[in-house]
């Protein structure tokens, strides 16, 4: 099952569960949620491809490209997380809680854990602290 959590409720349901940030490294290395563990959906390169896309061509074609990109990792992305977890459950965010995080609940999800989504991703959490 999947669920949405505003920024207050994720960050306390999130205390002792893990909780992925899975923005690329360049973003995680520029702030982050304490707590949490980089797994990015995309690298540094794979994010500015999708992303110049995105801009210049198409969110079809960024998607495209995201998908190829990322359905290379998926089974690494789930052999992570097995020997991580202390319960069946995820807590996952990306910058706005949009389509990378959307992408790795739908992932986690089909291997039977609940996951948790940060409602409007890392961009919530500095809105929250800030």
């Amino acid at each position: 099952m999947i669920h949405q959590l505003g920024i207050t409720e994720f960050l306390e349901q999130s205390q002792g569960h893990l909780a992925l940030d899975v923005r690329s490294e360049g973003e995680y290395d520029h702030g982050r949620i304490p707590g949490t563990v980089n797994l990015p959906l995309f690298n540094n390169l794979e994010r500015e491809i999708v992303g110049t896309a995105y801009k210049q061509k198409s969110k079809r074609e960024a998607t495209l490209l995201g998908l190829d990109f990322a359905s290379k990792k998926m089974c690494d992305f789930v052999r992570f997380i097995q020997p991580k977890l202390k319960d069946n459950k995820v807590f996952v965010h990306c910058w706005r809680g949009g389509m990378r995080s959307e992408s790795m609940a739908w992932l986690f999800n089909l291997f039977e854990h609940e996951v948790f989504i940060l409602q409007g991703g890392y961009k919530s959490f500095r809105n929250h602290v800030l």
